[in-house]
């Protein structure tokens, strides 16, 4: 799923946020579970999520793309308590492993320390878009997530 994190730092590069171009990149994955949903359904339902919140500076925009991916393609009765815990030991478990990576979950923190060392020596075709806009490490990020999960 190497196209999916290039797919997401292009589409975060033309100008949408983050929670859009992770959620943007997964459209077809989406579609496959709700091919009701067009782009511009998609656009608007993570648009508020760009900057940690509407910009506030909190969770990630990111991971939220993640969660929201995720949630989408889930074929599990939502209302069911065992698979509503399954999903949130899974969704916990990725964010560990982002908040790991960041050293933390809040775009706020994450912006203002970012190392992108990691990201220039593990994926140095992206170094200039990293350099250029460091949150393209977090959309990178999430989509190799989502890429192992759905490869588990």
């Amino acid at each position: 799923m190497e196209s999916k994190k290039n797919e997401a730092i292009q589409v975060f590069m033309n100008h949408y946020n983050c929670c859009q171009a992770v959620v943007l990149a997964h459209k077809d994955l989406i579609r496959q579970y709700h091919p009701e949903l067009d782009d511009s359904s998609l656009e608007r339902m993570a648009v508020a999520f760009g900057g940690g919140v509407a910009g506030s500076g909190g969770i990630c925009g990111a991971l939220s793309g993640l969660c929201m991916v995720l949630g989408l393609i889930s074929t599990e009765d939502f209302m069911d308590p065992a698979f509503k815990q399954k999903q949130r030991d899974d969704i916990k478990e990725l964010m560990d492993a982002f908040e790991n990576r960041f050293g933390s979950i809040n775009c706020r923190d994450i912006r203002d320390n970012i190392n992108l060392e990691p990201f220039f020596e593990n994926d140095p075709d992206n170094k200039e878009l990293y350099a250029q806009k460091p949150c393209n490490a977090c959309v990178s990020y999430a989509s190799d997530l989502i890429s192992g999960f759905l490869s588990k």
